[in-house]
């Protein structure tokens, strides 16, 4: 079936999605698209809505998948990027954990670029560390995040909530927590551990906040000796990252 209307049920229903942050909490559901993606959805065995193929692409799609053919020039007005690739779906984001506020994990307070925020979900899927994502922060289901974290969405061990609440809940779990931080109190990064420690990653202009500063156990700063006043937000944690691993590695 080609669809060519901006009338059709499926056609405003899909740019709804991607505009409204709303409707995605309401259906439970992403605006995702380009081909690798899709693959990478395929393969991690994420539960897949809808897919929408540009007019002659000729994508193949798994049975039982529901599938729609798009015209060139509706696809184009649907897409989220200068140059469209071939598919543009739908997708459930996996639940989130409640139990990972119990253990060892990346504390985002108000961290605010969608481009940082997909960054940095790769990289803790790569080393296998949860995700909370704090007040204030970028939406997660931002079609922008979903782009960048290229797939991570789908195996990130993921949980939003209030860090004011969290934190504590953490502490009597016997999980320490640190701020990476700026401050006259930080502590070099090379003269402790991280293993079994949350370091909590502030937003990209304001730094971690001052509620969280005073809930950690130690504030902590990553060492730039070439005289740097800070490193960006997914830099910093992905470094922050490595060393919370570091331990299993050795």
């Amino acid at each position: 079936m080609l669809l060519s209307s901006q009338d059709n049920k499926k056609i405003r229903e899909l740019k709804k999605l991607s505009s409204s942050r709303a409707f995605r909490r309401e259906t439970g559901l992403l605006f995702c698209e380009g081909d690798t993606l899709f693959r990478d959805a395929v393969a991690y065995g994420a539960e897949i809505g809808s897919v929408f193929l540009r007019e002659g692409s000729g994508l193949s799609c798994p049975e039982g998948i529901e599938v729609y053919e798009v015209s060139e020039k509706l696809f184009r007005s649907l897409s989220e990027v200068e140059t469209p690739q071939n598919v543009i779906f739908t997708a459930h984001l996996p639940p989130e954990d409640p139990a990972i506020a119990s253990g060892p994990a990346l504390l985002l307070d108000a961290l605010a670029d969608p481009g940082n925020l997909g960054t940095v979900l790769r990289t803790a899927v790569a080393f296998g560390i949860p995700v909370i994502l704090g007040e204030g922060s970028v939406d997660p289901t931002s079609p922008k995040v979903v782009r960048s974290a290229m797939g991570a969405l789908f195996r990130a061990k993921l949980l939003s909530g209030d860090l004011k609440k969290i934190v504590p809940v953490m502490k009597k779990a016997g999980v320490p927590v640190y701020a990476a931080t700026l401050s006259e109190r930080s502590v070099p990064l090379a003269s402790l551990s991280l293993e079994g420690v949350s370091v909590a990653v502030g937003n990209e202009a304001h730094g971690v906040s001052k509620e969280i500063r005073a809930l950690s156990d130690k504030e902590i700063v990553i060492p730039m000796p070439g005289g740097a006043e800070s490193l960006n937000a997914a830099v910093a944690a992905s470094i922050l990252m490595w060393e919370m691993t570091k331990e299993t590695k050795a």
